[in-house]
């Protein structure tokens, strides 16, 4: 089991619309389900925000709690997530 624990800012949002990726996790998800993660969106809005680690994968997806878009010019993303390898 592993629990990862990160943060970045987004200075200057781009053209994304779906979902923030975030690559190079220490390990791949080898357990037998995808894990989630939980953050909040703070510099802006305090809002909810979720992950996730699918199988096989070594990225975390990340939405807002609606699954709506989460990035924005100044969003801080403090998020912590556990998965098995």
């Amino acid at each position: 089991m592993v629990q990862i624990v990160f943060y970045f800012q987004i200075t200057t949002n781009g053209t994304g619309a779906s979902f923030v990726a975030v690559g190079g996790l220490p390990f791949t998800n080898n357990g037998t389900l995808a894990s989630i993660a939980i953050g909040r969106r703070d510099g802006v809005d305090g809002k909810l925000m979720q992950g996730k680690i699918s199988i096989g994968a070594a990225t975390c997806n990340i939405w807002l709690y609606d699954n709506a878009y989460p990035g924005t010019d100044g969003a801080q993303f403090p998020m912590v997530a556990t998965y098995y390898v």
